[in-house]
C-alpha cells in the first residue's frame, strides 16, 4: 500500500493505498462551512438562469473552491474544463511523464467522459490509479446531476493525494443542491 519513488525520498501511497483510505475511512459527512454552501449554492442557482455562462462559472467556482481541475459536461454536448493551472502547479506534474498523461486526457475528455457516462451513477464516485480513465497519475471525484439544464456530469481531477473528504462533500452538496431547483 505504500511505495518509495526515490531511495531518499519518504514513502507514499500507492493507489490500492488511496483506494483503501477511500473505501474505509473517506467520509461523505459535510465539512463544508455554511459560507461555502452559500458560495455554491448561489453558483447552482445562477445555472438555472443562464446555463451556459453559469455552467462556465459553476465549473470555476469549484476549480477555485478544490484548487484542483473541475470538467462538466452538459448532456454530452458542452465540455467545459477549467483549473488546470491549479493541477500543474502541483508537484507530482513536474515530471514530464505525468504531464504528459494529464494532458493527453485533457486532449480526450470528450471521448473519455461520453464513454464513461453509461458507467456513472448517481452517486458520488471515486476514481483511482487504473480505475481512472484520465490516467493512473490522476484520482477523479464523479458524479451526475439530473439538473433543469439536461444530465451532468461533475468531474473533480486532482493527484492522488487529492481532498478526498471535501470533494466527495463537494459533490454531494452540489447533488443536493441542484435536487432543489
Amino acid at each position: 500500500l505504500l511505495l518509495q519513488p526515490h531511495t531518499s525520498a519518504g514513502r507514499i501511497p500507492t493507489p490500492k493505498g488511496y483506494r483503501f483510505y477511500v473505501t474505509e475511512f473517506a467520509v461523505f459527512g459535510d465539512p463544508l462551512s455554511e459560507a461555502d454552501r452559500e458560495r455554491i449554492g448561489r453558483v447552482v442557482q445562477g445555472v438555472r438562469q443562464d446555463a451556459e455562462n453559469a455552467v462556465r462559472e459553476f465549473a470555476r467556482e469549484i476549480a477555485d473552491f478544490t484548487h484542483e481541475t473541475v470538467f462538466v459536461s452538459v448532456n454530452g454536448r458542452a465540455f467545459y474544463i477549467t483549473g488546470m493551472s491549479n493541477l500543474f502547479r502541483k508537484p507530482e506534474f513536474k515530471e514530464p511523464e505525468t504531464l504528459a498523461t494529464a494532458s493527453k486526457a485533457f486532449d480526450e475528455l470528450d471521448t473519455l467522459v461520453s464513454a464513461m457516462r453509461g458507467r456513472i451513477a448517481r452517486d458520488v464516485e471515486v476514481l483511482i490509479g487504473d480505475d481512472n480513465p484520465f490516467g493512473d497519475s490522476l484520482a477523479s471525484v464523479i458524479t451526475r446531476i439530473d439538473a433543469s439544464i439536461g444530465e451532468t456530469i461533475l468531474g473533480v481531477l486532482g493527484p492522488t493525494r487529492m481532498d478526498y473528504d471535501t470533494n466527495m462533500a463537494l459533490a454531494r452538496a452540489v447533488q443536493e443542491l441542484f435536487s432543489h431547483i
